[in-house]
């Protein structure tokens, strides 16, 4: 068994650290996926948790839920609500200072120049196009030309919730609802004098980040210090956030619904875009 291996969130840039792997036969309701490849990890809920790589063998997955209601169709990246990553304007939160930490011997760092093939140049043409017009980059005069990564950055050491705590306080409620925020890093705005650190060139050009971008180093402690201030600027009360998915809770109907109106009112008042697609209430 290898230690070691990182494995990504699907839907952010958290990785953890599997201590082992292992080779088994995977058999799934009437198919069998021989020698499928495993790590290991700790905690887990269950005894098995497939990802990505396994879901991408299959044109769709169905999974049994015994509801009553008629069954529900998850759409594909190509097909979903967000598929062409519809703008967002920036939300009136307070902007992270998320290069605090630069080392003192920190230089400029301008990456070389890179040669894409036709299609991937008209890929990026496209992009750069749509961040402009969603106001998310804007052309920059700056010697940095790439992220900054470390070691000439210090980790911002913000936690993230912790999973098992978040579950165990939701649970003690009767009545919950799930939001989940649109392109939730493009909405949080960056400090004009920080801007030019995310620098980065693109069809001959150099564009920076007016609002955070993912995968930046420590944006994800910079998004959930964003997230955190919100509910506590605006006194929310029974809010339960982990990054982009906020969970709102209640003893009874009437305080669930209060709570809620709260929250809905308090991201009306700072301009945060909420996916209702994506959103749902649990009674």
């Amino acid at each position: 068994m290898e230690a070691g291996l990182q494995s990504t969130l699907a839907s952010s840039e958290i990785s953890f650290e599997t201590f082992g792997k292992t080779t088994a036969d995977l058999n799934l309701i009437d198919r069998t996926h021989p020698s499928s490849n495993f790590g290991v990890l700790k905690n887990l809920c269950a005894d098995v948790i497939v990802g990505q790589m396994f879901l991408r063998q299959h044109s769709s997955v169905t999974f049994m839920m015994n509801g009553y209601k008629e069954a529900l169709t998850i759409a594909t990246s190509a097909e979903s609500p967000d598929a062409g990553n519809p703008a967002v304007a920036a939300a009136d939160l307070e902007p992270p200072r998320l290069f605090e930490f630069l080392l003192p011997a920190c230089k400029p760092i301008a990456a070389p120049s890179r040669r894409y093939s036709s299609e991937d140049t008209k890929f990026i043409r496209s992009e750069v196009q749509r961040l402009l017009d969603a106001d998310i980059i804007e052309p920059v005069r700056s010697p940095w030309r790439t992220q900054v990564h470390s070691p000439w950055i210090t980790q911002d050491a913000y936690p993230l919730p912790n999973m098992e705590d978040l579950v165990i306080r939701i649970a003690r409620e009767k009545c919950f609802s799930s939001i989940e925020l649109r392109l939730e890093y493009h909405q949080v705005p960056l400090l004009a004098e920080e801007r030019h650190y995310t620098a980065f060139e693109a069809d001959g050009q150099l564009f920076q980040y007016k609002r955070l971008p993912s995968g930046v180093t420590n944006g994800v402690s910079a998004f959930q210090r964003s997230i955190d201030k919100f509910i506590k600027r605006h006194r929310l009360k029974k809010v339960y956030a982990y990054l982009d998915d906020l969970t709102v809770t209640g003893e009874t109907l009437e305080e669930h619904y209060k709570n809620l109106k709260r929250v809905l009112d308090a991201a009306v008042e700072c301009n945060l875009t909420i996916n209702e697609e994506k959103s749902i209430s649990h009674n």
